[in-house]
């Protein structure tokens, strides 16, 4: 039976409509191409601003890394000591202690109190410090003013002269003061002379100099330490030809340092610029550190 023609119309409509012509194609595929061309650069730029401002992050965290490190160092560092090596602004060097020592800085005494041995400015080979100094320093620091003094005076801390401001030491030993307080007597490794008494009468311990270098052509921040000279007639790069030497930061593209001077009311600092970064992009910080201790 054949389908009544109204019917056989609709039916032939609705197939027609199930396709579409070529023109209509273009159409599509112009449209996509254009969508395309508009919104993949919006895609691709968020991309790009997201994983350039990771690199940054990082970069930053290189910097402040490196600052982290040096304050570290310098917060038990023997006051006067710091100087720019060589007179090239990418080396920087100090005395400092470790940062497990129990006391880097002791109050002693001057004048004679008995039972207690006081510091002698001349000839003395021991003295009493109300401190327990858990942990045998190698060398004190009394009355040390300027950095320059002490790099001409000591030289090389291994053969330490006897009328400076720094001594070897040779022995530490603790016990208890009348009062129950702890007490340590401080024995040097020879009778030594020093040329005054530190303000408020304090000793700093050291076991010797820190050095930092920006090595900008291999694109590293070194650490330099377990060396004894500080001979300003010897190089920084020959001083420290057989110290261990420990990788800071890396991707360095410029660093330098520099001492400002302190005035009245306000403390010396040290001022560090490092630049962080690979070919493409870079950060610079600069970091401002107080030597309050007058390092």
């Amino acid at each position: 039976m054949n389908p009544p023609i109204g019917q056989e119309a609709v039916s032939m409509h609705t197939m027609r409509n199930k396709g579409f012509t070529l023109i209509e194609l273009i159409i599509v595929i112009v449209i996509a191409g254009i969508l395309s061309v508009v919104i993949a650069p919006l895609i691709g730029n968020r991309f790009s601003a997201a994983y350039q401002s990771t690199q940054r992050a990082y970069w930053v965290q290189q910097a402040e890394q490196a600052f982290i490190q040096i304050r570290r160092d310098l917060a038990n560092s023997v006051p006067n000591s710091v100087f720019i090596a060589d007179s090239n602004d990418s080396n920087v060097e100090f005395l400092t202690a470790p940062a497990t020592i129990s006391a880097y800085a002791i109050r002693y005494r001057n004048s004679a109190n008995a039972p207690y041995d006081h510091l002698s400015l001349y000839n003395d080979n021991s003295f009493d410090t109300f401190v327990d100094v858990s942990e045998v320093p190698a060398y004190i620091s009394i009355n040390t003013e300027n950095a320059d003094d002490l790099r001409d005076q000591a030289g090389n801390l291994n053969s330490l002269g006897s009328d400076i401001s720094v001594a070897q030491i040779a022995s530490a030993s603790t016990g208890t003061a009348e009062n129950g307080s702890p007490i340590t007597t401080i024995t040097l490794s020879s009778s030594h002379s020093f040329s005054g008494h530190s303000p408020y009468y304090r000793g700093y311990f050291f076991d010797g100099p820190v050095g930092y270098q920006c090595d900008t052509t291999n694109g590293y921040l070194y650490r330099y330490a377990d060396y004894s000279s500080i001979d300003p007639l010897s190089s920084f790069t020959t001083r420290t030809l057989n110290a261990r030497q420990d990788r800071i930061i890396s991707r360095l593209k410029s660093c330098a340092f520099s001492i400002v001077e302190g005035g009245v009311y306000s403390p010396p600092v040290l001022q560090i610029s490092i630049e962080v970064g690979d070919d493409n992009e870079s950060v610079q910080l600069i970091e401002t550190i107080l030597l309050s201790n007058a390092s």
